[in-house]
């Protein structure tokens, strides 16, 4: 190697002089007067050292370039294995800034039976007004703070009312075909929190599509519901809003079964059989997998009619087993009506109307006790006993590329009890407007604020100003 550079650098030397040889000006022409030529500087050879020097420079570059150009070749070959998950894996991160009123909870204790006289036996501290899921924060539907609701157990905030900067999903998603009628897709999120982080898995199924000439997909596995519109779109990088409406607990969750959904012309049918509700299970008090010997069944069925882009026309109902007990009589049902406006004239509208109840169970020792004047217990001991109603209508407006500002108007009306340990009486109207802005293709940020108002008991303050910024690789 040094031989061969040394050589290459007499060659260059030699061209050198010989160039600079070549450039002696002719004589001038006759009559033009001769201007003495100046003497040429001869190039001075580098001395043996200098260009031994200069040898092992350009060595130690070489072997430099080399290195380089292995670590190329490598990272290419890891690039290349990589591209073909771009086609079936999406990474999103949704971070976000919270404030709410007060403590930051949407709850309060009705103290001396004030506002809730049917009290039945229930303490005065664990009867509670208001809505412990009207100060939600992120597209999860997690509260600010639960202050002292006790049907929901899972504080996963736990702000206490202070201004918080959160991560709140790391999100992963993954699409892919396996042959002309096979797929699978399920949905990852990781929820970095000030307890232990969380790994929670949103959806994991098999898709079937038995012909490509029938618009007929069925799922089988984690799942997504079949109620209503709102759970078609309620992730992060998917919602318009930043938070859930009031009814979204009763039907975006996403239970264990198998579903199918039909497609033909202006008519759309959905039918699931599940393992228990579609409640959304983060907020359930028993974290087991529901069973029961016999399972839910649900369905949806949609009629679309030729209003401005398209005006869709729905209703839902549902019918099982409660959950959290093993009885197959004790039953819960649930009906709603949607109804959706695709963008016409750069406006979208989108309501629902739900209805639902679990039937509850009691013990034979409370029904005995309320006959006893000097023992204090309560029904619906056994099994939770859940009525509502809860209703929503959101409208957006594309105000230029990219902007979309937005209004809800939401409403609920429950009751839940559970023997002495709490009963909810909650009646509540929310007012919420914001805006999403699609700053690229992969990156909405919107900007949202809820204002709660009590239809029962005091006012308290726990209105909410919440934010996110999404960012998603496709």
């Amino acid at each position: 190697m040094r031989a061969v550079l040394a050589a290459a650098f007499a060659v260059l030397i030699t061209r050198a002089v010989t160039a600079s040889a070549e450039d002696i000006p002719e004589p001038p022409a006759a009559g033009v007067e001769e201007v003495a030529p100046t003497e040429p500087i001869a190039p001075v050879a580098p001395a043996p050292e200098e260009l031994a020097r200069r040898i092992e420079a350009l060595e130690e570059r070489a072997d430099h370039v080399g290195v380089l150009e292995r670590r190329i070749a490598t990272l290419h070959e890891r690039v290349q294995t990589l591209l073909p998950m771009r086609r079936f894996l999406t990474v999103f991160v949704d971070i976000g800034w919270f404030s709410v009123g007060g403590n930051g909870a949407g709850v309060r204790s009705d103290i001396g039976h004030r506002y809730v006289p049917d009290h039945e036996n229930v303490p005065a501290e664990w009867v509670l007004l208001g809505d412990p899921l009207s100060t939600t924060i992120n597209s999860l539907g997690e509260p600010a703070d639960l202050g002292v609701a006790r049907a929901i157990e899972d504080d996963s905030i736990d702000s206490g009312g202070h201004p918080t900067f959160l991560v709140n999903a790391l999100g992963l998603a993954i699409g892919k075909s396996i042959g002309d009628h096979v797929a699978v897709a399920g949905l990852v999120e990781l929820l970095p929190r000030p307890g232990p982080d969380r790994v929670v898995v949103e959806l994991a199924h098999v898709d079937y599509r038995p012909s490509q000439e029938v618009e007929l997909l069925v799922s089988a596995g984690k799942i997504d519901s079949v109620l209503g519109i709102e759970y078609r779109a309620q992730d992060a990088r998917d919602r318009v809003t930043v938070t859930p409406s009031l009814l979204c607990r009763y039907t975006c969750g996403r239970p264990y079964g198998v579903r199918a959904r039909a497609h033909r012309g202006s008519f759309d049918a959905s039918a699931a059989l599940t393992g228990g509700d579609t409640f959304e299970e983060r907020f359930e008090a028993d974290p087991r997998i529901a069973s029961s010997r016999l399972p839910t069944l649900s369905a949806h069925l949609q009629l679309m009619l030729p209003l401005g882009n398209g005006l869709e026309l729905g209703v839902s109902g549902a019918i099982g087993p409660q959950d959290g007990q093993s009885a197959t009589h004790v039953h819960q049902w649930h009906y709603g009506f949607d109804l959706r406006l695709h963008e016409t004239r750069d406006v979208s509208l989108q309501a629902e109307f739900v209805q639902g109840r679990q039937q509850g169970s009691t013990s034979g020792f409370a029904r005995a006790a309320a006959e006893m004047d000097d023992v204090i217990a309560s029904r619906c001991d056994l099994a939770p006993c859940l009525t509502y109603k809860a209703a929503y209508a959101l409208a957006s407006w594309r105000a230029r590329t990219g902007m979309l500002p937005y209004a809800r108007l939401d409403w609920r009306d429950a009751r839940h009890h559970r023997g002495i340990d709490f009963l909810y009486v909650s009646r509540v109207v929310r007012a919420t407007v914001g805006i999403n802005v699609e700053v690229t293709s992969r990156v909405i940020a919107k900007v949202e604020y809820t204002n709660n108002h009590e239809l029962l008991g005091p006012q308290f303050p726990n209105d909410v100003l919440t934010t996110s910024l999404v960012v998603s690789t496709d």
